[in-house]
């Protein structure tokens, strides 16, 4: 199949997301995603390439939607694209495929934190005086303000997101 411009593009959103349902992915790339068919349209090619895949969910009803991840072959792909531009990958190439499938509990809980990050970047693209610097997911889970002592044992709390912006003339 064709690669399409916009599919690096996808493919990093879906990444740095974790999980996506089409209607999320319509949403953040609606200048090239004119509609829910061409949204479906494009994601079942990326998945008949191999750079996406669909979650297997346990227990869920067949009216669960699809929500899709980036496949080994798509990390391939974003990594190359980033030594184009003379960067370097430093995560593994391992997908987030599992063998016994994921929770529905948890492929619920990420697709929420990215409708959460999503309506975050929506509202920064209405307003001019909003700017998102940097969008992170669980980049700080070894930071020592997480750090946690229960019942005399060290723990960490793991932060979903984190996403920081500047509001211009506010500093």
């Amino acid at each position: 199949g064709v690669e399409r411009p916009h599919f690096r593009a996808i493919l990093a959103f879906v990444h740095r997301n974790r999980f996506a349902v089409a209607a999320q992915i319509r949403r953040r790339f609606s200048n090239y995603l004119h509609s829910d068919r061409t949204a479906r349209r494009h994601l079942a090619e990326m998945e008949a390439q191999g750079l996406l895949s669909v979650v297997d969910t346990n227990n869920v009803s067949p009216l669960w939607p699809k929500v899709y991840f980036v496949t080994r072959r798509g990390l391939a792909r974003l990594r190359n694209a980033l030594h184009e531009k003379g960067q370097e990958w430093s995560e593994s190439l391992q997908d987030r495929r599992r063998s016994d499938g994921s929770s529905a509990q948890h492929v619920l809980h990420e697709i929420f934190l990215t409708e959460f990050l999503l309506l975050t970047w929506e509202i920064t693209q209405q307003r001019d005086d909003l700017e998102i610097l940097t969008v992170q997911r669980r980049s700080l889970k070894k930071h020592p303000a997480f750090k946690v002592v229960i019942g005399g044992r060290q723990t960490w709390l793991e932060p979903d997101a984190l996403f920081l912006y500047r509001q211009r003339d506010k500093g």
